[in-house]
């Protein structure tokens, strides 16, 4: 048998690179089923945010945030990755729940907010606290840290 790697240069997954992004959270939509496979990575969670992506693209908004299912009432993950804050008291907070699909980024940036000295809290996210945090970022493989300017709920 033979090991091999292949790696290849990429562009920015946004066009505009990484600069802040403006988010919605759009009506009628939910990216997984409670207790369904949104943590597992499979084509159906892929394909649930393509008409929402395609909606909110349409109203000038480059990426979705999705509450849970059951009440919408907690941060899930966005269209494109997983969801990170920055408390005001520096605590590096990403959402718990068993419908996130993990993330290698994600768990990287925690370590590294623990190696600075950071707590770090991996726990329901209301959606209420969100306005309170300091800063708020998409983080994954391809949008690597993508920090959200403003976020528009349009329910």
């Amino acid at each position: 048998y033979s090991f091999g790697i292949m790696s290849s240069p990429v562009g920015n997954y946004y066009p505009h690179g990484p600069k802040p992004v403006s988010g919605v959270i759009l009506p009628g939509f939910d990216r997984a089923a409670p207790n369904g496979v949104g943590n597992v990575k499979t084509a159906g969670n892929y394909a649930a945010d393509v008409v929402p992506a395609a909606v909110a693209n349409e109203k000038n908004y480059t990426i979705l945030l999705y509450l849970d299912a059951a009440t919408h009432q907690y941060v899930e993950e966005f269209s494109t990755s997983n969801f990170i804050g920055i408390t005001q008291d520096n605590k590096y907070v990403t959402p718990s729940s068993n419908s996130i699909l993990g993330s290698i980024t994600n768990m990287s940036l925690q370590q590294v907010a623990k190696d600075m000295g950071m707590d770090v809290e991996v726990r329901p996210i209301k959606l209420s606290e969100v306005e309170t945090f300091k800063e708020v970022a998409a983080c994954g493989t391809a949008v690597v840290i993508t920090p959200l300017k403003d976020l528009t709920d349009e329910r």
